[in-house]
């Protein structure tokens, strides 16, 4: 998931760049110049990740908050990335606030850490709106020499070419340039020629002007009870099936449906592409001598034994008990029905 952070410094935001929330590991500090080929890291020209590190350890309510908070709608929400805590209301543009409690050694007395908290919002002006792009950037600072992009399917959501013409107030002046700021289509062109070079398929699901003379913000109608926003809801509705029942759209979606539906069975069949990609693995390298010191994190079962064989050949670990790094641990089905 894609949003906007804001540094905040005292009572002043010092700057704000786009940020990326990751459910997943991206280690990947030096890929910029770096790659691994048969358990080797190579050069390679692929951009380098933005903000890189562990995965964000938000619940999803706090990722949709954060990536919703679009300008002049929503505030954006006060946070601290190191562990996810919202703070009060009321606290937003404090920047470093006090939390948490310690015992200082041989006083007895107590101590709140001072913590640094950033403002995240909704990345919807310029090309992150259709985050498409980005989110190509991220998978190739990923990849490994040996892998490639099969298949990239973006998913629009019918916006209007041109916005709505009403009679001109300024705050509607004001959300017109913000709608116009966020046009989807670079990215999307982007894209098109990046498949075409990189010979990849790229499906955009998207009907222009779809939705043509909606408002950013209509919900009809307004409020809170049991009807709120069915009008609006059922106006979406009818134009998507519209949009769906054209023939251009059936093939559309069939040939998507065909390519992806070819790869999952590809990767049933293969134990270490499944592991990755079912449980989100991924395993680190424990031995001492070993000279990947920030890079030792592997994706999959098959690149780790590979780097196990080509750097540490005497090694007697054992990837499933000695060199796993994290996984995702899923709900039972029992605990979600107590």
């Amino acid at each position: 998931m894609f949003t906007d952070i804001q540094d905040i410094l005292g009572k002043q935001v010092t700057y704000q760049r786009p940020f990326i929330l990751r459910s997943y590991h991206n280690l990947q500090v030096h890929s910029r110049n770096r790659r691994l080929q048969g358990g080797v890291i190579q050069p390679t020209q692929n951009p380098g990740p933005r903000n890189p590190g562990k995965a964000t350890i938000f619940p999803v309510w706090k990722v949709g908050r954060a990536t919703t908070a679009a300008e002049m709608f929503f505030e954006p929400l006060e946070i601290s990335i190191s562990d996810g805590s919202v703070l009060a209301p009321g606290r937003q543009g404090t920047g470093l606030s006090r939390r948490g409690t310690s015992t200082l050694s041989g006083t007895g007395a107590t101590r709140r850490p001072r913590v640094q908290t950033v403002l995240l919002t909704d990345s919807g002006l310029g090309r992150i709106n259709n985050p498409a792009q980005e989110a190509l950037n991220e998978l190739r600072s990923t990849l490994r020499s040996h892998q490639r992009i099969d298949v990239f399917v973006s998913i629009g959501t019918a916006r209007p070419r041109e916005p709505p013409k009403r009679r001109k107030t300024f705050i509607r002046s004001i959300r017109r340039s913000f709608e116009e700021a966020g046009d989807p289509n670079a990215a999307h062109e982007v894209l098109q020629t990046a498949a075409e070079a990189g010979d990849f398929s790229y499906f955009r699901l998207n009907s222009e002007n779809g939705l043509e003379g909606m408002q950013m913000d209509e919900w009809v109608p307004s409020g809170s009870g049991e009807n709120s926003g069915a009008r609006t809801i059922e106006r979406m509705e009818n134009a998507f099936d519209r949009w769906a029942a054209l023939p251009a759209s059936v093939t559309l979606l069939q040939n998507c449906a065909r390519e992806l539906v070819m790869l999952r069975r590809a990767r049933s069949r293969n134990l270490a592409r499944w592991e990755r990609y079912a449980t989100g693995r991924f395993y680190v390298c424990p031995e001492a001598n070993c000279q990947y010191d920030r890079e030792k994190m592997w994706n999959d079962r098959d690149e780790f034994q590979a780097h196990l064989a080509a750097i540490h050949p005497q090694s007697q670990l054992d990837p499933n008990r000695d060199c796993v790094g994290g996984n995702w641990v899923y709900k039972s089905r029992a605990t979600d029905l107590e």
